[in-house]
């Protein structure tokens, strides 16, 4: 969008001392600009969810975004990204699907820490993210992202292959963690799915929680009932999106 074009005439009329120059016709402009308030963040809330549920709230979101039901194979795939990103469903966030950095199409954000990086690299810092009122206005987002930002890892879940979903997700610069320890974790609980049905994704039946040390160094005791896990979605959560110029990022 071209920014509008304000006439000096516009500009706050401001007579300049002797000697001092006069002032830019767009300063008290610029100026406006610099003091707008931002929209704060708000308070994140647990939205656990079985994985069951999120699979089917995940696969009619798909239905919707890319008209056509997704096969098992393609549900796999995303249920256990969704799986990942969200310690089985036990840590899931105000019904973010795939840790999604910014704001929602309705404006909403959440704040809290995060840890970005792999190894050596690894850091933690406090990030906003997407925050949604229900789980299906969450998976449609979700799925939208993947099809509007994301289409090469789209086409490979829709191919049944975690492997080719994660490099993609990776060349796009969806997540800023080890590629191999993402791609193992989502092969392995996608494996786990096909196998046993989709509640074999979620948090009760050990799903990720194997992988946590591998991930940013996380607590792997997901399964346990006394689990802080806010805490352990704090630093689960290894999504974080580099995507800068969506406008729901500002």
């Amino acid at each position: 969008m071209t920014p509008p074009v304000y006439a000096a005439g516009i500009a706050p009329s401001l007579k300049p001392s002797p000697g001092e120059a006069p002032p830019s016709p767009t300063a008290g402009f610029a100026q406006a600009l610099a003091n707008r308030e931002a929209p704060e963040s708000g308070s994140p809330t647990l939205t656990p969810m079985r994985a069951s549920d999120a699979a089917a709230a995940i696969s009619n979101a798909y239905t919707s975004v890319v008209g056509m039901p997704p096969s098992k194979a393609t549900l796999a795939v995303l249920v256990s990204q969704w799986s990942l990103e969200t310690g089985g469903g036990r840590a899931m966030m105000d019904y973010n699907f795939g840790g999604i950095k910014g704001r929602s199409p309705g404006g909403q954000s959440v704040s809290y820490p995060t840890t970005e990086g792999a190894g050596d690299e690894a850091r933690s810092v406090v990030d906003s993210f997407r925050a949604y009122g229900s789980a299906q206005e969450g998976a449609v987002d979700y799925v939208r992202l993947l099809h509007d930002r994301f289409p090469n890892a789209l086409a490979q879940a829709r191919a049944g292959n975690p492997a080719g979903f994660v490099h993609a997700l990776k060349a796009g610069g969806y997540f800023t963690g080890s590629e191999k320890a993402y791609t193992d974790a989502i092969s392995s609980t996608a494996r786990r799915v096909i196998g046993s049905g989709f509640d074999a994704a979620g948090a009760l039946a050990g799903a990720s929680s194997s992988w946590l040390g591998s991930l940013g160094g996380a607590s792997s005791d997901v399964a346990t009932p006394d689990v802080d896990v806010a805490a352990f979605s704090y630093q689960l959560d290894l999504a974080a999106l580099k995507i800068g110029s969506d406008p729901n990022d500002r």
